[in-house]
Parts: C-alpha cells; structure tokens; sequence
C-alpha cells in the first residue's frame, strides 16, 4: 500500500487491523474522491502498486416517498449534502393533495431505532423554517392532506357530472 501521500490535505489514514503480520494504520489511505477528481493537484493522484487493493465506500442514499410526483430514492454524494427541499425537487415536486404542515423525516441510528421528525415543508417553502441535511438511509415522507383529496374527487365528481349533462342534453 502507498503510504506516501499521509498527512496531504484532503487525505486521511484508516485504521488498519492490529494482528502481527497485518496491515497497519499507516498502510491505509483515505482520499476525498471529489478533490481527485476536480482538482488539478497531483498530490490527489497517489501512485498505485501492484498488490494495492483500492475500495470506494458506497454511497449513501435518502428516499422521498408520498405526496411527491416521483418518489425515489437518492444518492448522498461523497462531501455534499442533500436537504430536504432538494430531495422534494428530486422527487418533482409535491402533488395537490400534498399535506405540507405534516410531513416527517423518518431517520434511522445505527442500531436500526427509526425516530420520526415533523417537518413543515409549506414554511420551509416560504423560507420561515431552516432546510434541513438529510442523512444516509433518511426518508422524506409527504402525507396527502384528507380534505385535499375529499375536495379535489369531489371537484373531479362534479366536472365529470357536469360534463355529462352537457352531453346528454
């Protein structure tokens, strides 16, 4: 492992394992992937040799389900963060019947305990709420509101109504 390049900005060591024979901590690299590839410093671009292993973490990923127009889930790139009205705008962007003052971040620890967030994203629009990071495995949930959905079938009812009268008469 090349070890050369420790202690370079945006480079940092990882542990290795301690058993005799092992690898050890100064035979691990960690490079910001971002800097090597935007950066023009060599310095990101450390020499690999033959028997290196080299392993690129996995991205996280946060989810925006519900009253969105494509739910999914997204991509926590490596140094950047994704906030919740980012997320939205991922997702297209909220349907009518969307329930803004109750949507949730569902937020998941280590040990697997999901906490529930109440986020207000009809003030977060507005600017009247901080935008929140998200974090890897974090869902954004968007409730529809019952009396959007009541009030736009019933609009659908009457036009459809309506439209049949025009019809027939």
């Amino acid at each position: 492992a090349s070890s050369s390049a420790a202690g370079q900005p945006g480079m940092q060591k990882e542990a290795g394992a301690a058993a005799a024979g092992a690898p050890t901590e100064a035979d691990f690299l960690e490079i910001d992937l971002k800097k090597l590839l935007e950066s023009d410093d060599p310095r990101y671009n450390v020499l690999i040799h033959p028997g290196d292993t080299v392993k690129v973490k996995q991205a996280g990923m946060a989810y925006v389900v519900g009253e969105v127009k494509k739910s999914g889930g997204f991509a926590l790139k490596s140094n950047e963060r994704l906030t919740v009205l980012q997320a939205v705008a991922l997702g297209e962007g909220l349907t009518g019947v969307a329930s803004k003052g109750e949507s949730l971040i569902i937020r998941t620890d280590e040990n697997g305990q999901r906490t529930k967030i109440p986020i207000d994203l009809g003030k977060m629009l507005k600017g009247k709420t901080q935008d929140i990071a998200l974090q890897a495995q974090d869902i954004v949930f968007v409730p529809s509101s019952g009396g959007k959905v009541f009030g736009k079938a019933s609009a659908d009812a009457l036009f459809r109504l309506l439209s049949f009268r025009a019809v027939a008469f």
